[in-house]
């Protein structure tokens, strides 16, 4: 009956010890959301233009980044919004498109007052 115990010991404890190196693994691999903080120098309906104060996202990028707003997923509401407000924006990635660097995956602009670093 010994034997069967230490079997059972033996794969419990390579069952633990895989289950801590995946879980430490997954959490190494979780994608961090890229941000950059700027200034809204146009807002439209469904955008607005911000200006990285960064300049190596400027020279990386652009001096103007289109920041799609319609399908924000976290707040603020679009109507809080302004030019030469002073913002935050979460998001996936920047592309290029038609001459433009846009945002895509907008997920949050913040006002950059509000952020607490």
């Amino acid at each position: 009956m010994s034997d069967i115990f230490k079997f059972i010991k033996k794969v419990c404890t390579i069952v633990a010890i895989f289950s801590i190196s995946c879980l430490v693994l997954a959490c190494n691999n979780e994608k961090k959301n890229e941000y950059f903080d700027g200034e809204v120098i146009k807002k439209e309906d469904t955008y607005i233009i911000v200006e990285p104060f960064d300049s190596k996202v400027r020279d990386d990028y652009d001096d103007k980044i289109y920041v799609p707003i319609d399908d924000l997923t976290s707040p603020p509401s679009v109507e809080t919004l302004a030019e030469g407000q002073e913002v935050r924006v979460l998001y996936s990635k920047i592309s290029k498109k038609d001459k433009k660097f846009k945002v895509e995956n907008t997920f949050s602009v913040l006002n950059l007052s509000d952020v607490k670093e």
